[in-house]
């Protein structure tokens, strides 16, 4: 991956990222620059290729092996950029359409890239919690396109919003993570 497009991503990932922590009516987590191993959560070996992220907010996930920055908010790989933040929110008053309505017009509305809304939001129901779904286009340059995924999991009173960029995260890393994400019972 050329150094250009790494940065892009990297920049609107941290744009995103602050901006969601600028919304007043959200749980605002700390993030700092450089995520280390949480040893706290402890990890588990799951498969041959990957492992188990346990947080300290009641959540886990599978991750691959060589990711070497875990945190309750994000998992990264720094070698290669990949990444998937997972944040948690409490559901506000207007409701989790609303939300991940405002949350799909905040994202197109940055102006550093041209950004899409490449899949519209699906929603399914998955052992008690809703998933939702959506991806955004984002055009930096006419060569440097990248998709945002987006899964939006709701239960108990919380919304777990997944955010990955594809590349360089693969479609296929994003739905066995995703696929993996679990939230323990209070």
């Amino acid at each position: 991956m050329n150094k250009p497009r790494l940065g892009f991503i990297l920049s609107m990932t941290f744009l995103y990222l602050t901006a969601c922590s600028n919304n007043d009516s959200l749980t605002n987590p700390t993030i700092s620059p450089n995520h280390s191993i949480d040893s706290t959560a402890p990890t588990s070996d799951i498969t041959s290729g990957y492992l188990k992220y346990e947080s300290n907010d009641g959540w886990s996930i599978q991750y691959p092996k060589l990711w070497d920055q875990l945190s309750d908010t994000t998992l990264s790989e720094t070698s290669t950029g990949k990444y998937l933040s997972i944040r948690k929110f409490d559901i506000p008053e207007d409701g989790t359409e609303e939300w991940v309505n405002s949350e799909i017009e905040r994202t197109l509305s940055f102006e550093e890239a041209s950004n899409i809304l490449l899949e519209d939001v699906t929603k399914e129901t998955i052992e008690g919690a809703s998933l939702y779904r959506y991806s955004i286009q984002s055009t930096y340059q006419k060569d440097s396109i990248t998709v945002f995924k987006n899964a939006v999991y709701v239960y108990d009173h919380h919304i777990y919003k997944l955010h990955a960029a594809v590349p360089p995260l693969s479609n296929e890393e994003f739905e066995q993570m995703i696929t993996s994400f679990t939230i323990k019972e209070k």
